[in-house]
């Protein structure tokens, strides 16, 4: 990008930064917020201090630069879509992607003329508080274009679909089973049964579990982490020991 467009930019960036405490109502605050992600210019700009350049995920890291306070943010009066697109421009999970978001050191360090305020404001306007600024459910929403509830309906139609076609039969008889049942009966006999399942056999070697699933995901990650709930350094080891015994 030539000098002149990045001035341009800048100038509109400074106009943002200086409207920002400004702003006495939060409703105004947002439009301003949604109106910078949505023109780009916050990602490649050049001020007095010298030149920016942030990667699409890293919307989170120049608002703290701009002095705009986390909590405000969670506090933004924001439709679905706008909720998403704030959510996508700032999803800590996908720190390391490449091209998409740095660490907060990294953009630090590719900014040394704003590191020390970078890291200050980061911890000063309470980005460090929270994982989700604008909520989890938007992050589930930017991932799969679908809301949690639904998207969790989705998995559960996976997983009967994996149980075959004979499933839809197993459902019947155990609602016919429970002809007659109270509440209170069934839910005790629930209970009974998922203390019951927690305590027996596994009838499927864990590891080939695994391997299934990694399969299924392409050897990812992030899709893997997120199958097996546990954090993306967990997962990059239990791959890497999947790999291991496949070489």
């Amino acid at each position: 990008m030539n000098s002149k467009a990045l001035r341009t930019h800048g100038e509109n960036v400074l106009k943002f930064s200086r409207d920002v405490p400004n702003m006495g109502r939060l409703g105004d605050l947002t439009r301003a917020t949604v109106d910078m992600l949505r023109s780009k210019d916050w990602r490649d700009y050049s001020d007095a201090t010298g030149p920016y350049h942030f990667y699409p995920g890293e919307f989170d890291y120049f608002l703290a630069l701009q002095t705009v306070n986390a909590r405000d943010v969670a506090r933004f009066y924001l439709t679905p879509e706008e909720r998403t697109e704030i959510a996508s421009a700032m999803d800590r999970s996908r720190t390391g992607e490449s091209r998409y978001r740095r660490s907060i050191l990294e953009v630090a360090s590719a900014h040394p003329h704003a590191a020390q305020s970078l890291t200050m404001y980061w911890e000063r306007y309470a980005w460090t508080e929270t994982k989700y600024p604008v909520g989890a459910r938007a992050i589930v929403r930017a991932r799969t274009g679908v809301s949690r509830e639904e998207h969790e309906r989705q998995a559960r139609i996976k997983r009967l679909r994996k149980l075959g076609d004979g499933w839809r039969d197993r459902v019947a008889q155990v609602v016919a089973a429970a002809e007659g049942f109270t509440r209170e009966e069934l839910l005790a006999a629930i209970e009974a049964l998922r203390k019951l399942a927690q305590t027996a056999p596994k009838l499927v070697d864990e590891r080939s579990q695994w391997r299934q699933d990694a399969e299924e995901l392409n050897w990812s990650e992030r899709a893997c982490a997120s199958r097996w709930r546990v954090t993306r350094d967990a997962a990059r080891m239990r791959l890497s020991r999947l790999k291991s015994v496949t070489n």
